[in-house]
Parts: C-alpha cells; sequence; structure tokens
C-alpha cells in the first residue's frame, strides 16, 4: 500500500499517504517456526484444524 501510494503522490495522482489503523495490533512470528508448523500438520494422518500463533501481539506502530 504504501510503496503504490507513493508511486501515485510522484504521478501527482493522489496527495496523501494514508496508513490506516496504527494502534491495530498483530500476532507476528518468524516464517521458519510457520513453516515447520505447515510441515508438522502434514504428517497428520486425518485433517485437523489447527491454531499457529505466537501469543504476543504487536503493534504497528
Amino acid at each position: 500500500k504504501i510503496t503504490i501510494a507513493v508511486a501515485r503522490i510522484a504521478q501527482q495522482m493522489q496527495d496523501k499517504l494514508y496508513l490506516g489503523n496504527l494502534d491495530a495490533l498483530r500476532d507476528w512470528g518468524y516464517a521458519k517456526d510457520y513453516v515447520e508448523c505447515m510441515w508438522l500438520m502434514l504428517q497428520h494422518d486425518t485433517p485437523e484444524d489447527f491454531v499457529i500463533a505466537t501469543g504476543e501481539m504487536h503493534s504497528v506502530r
């Protein structure tokens, strides 16, 4: 979103950069850990529902 907005500003197609809610919270983790979880899920013989998360919330700000 940011790079598209910057390009549009450079082309004078818009005049402001809108960032949205900077106080939004997200559960961000290390990609390698998530890929390992995906592999472990594939090792199950029967399909199941899984929740993969760090349990730690981080703000965008």
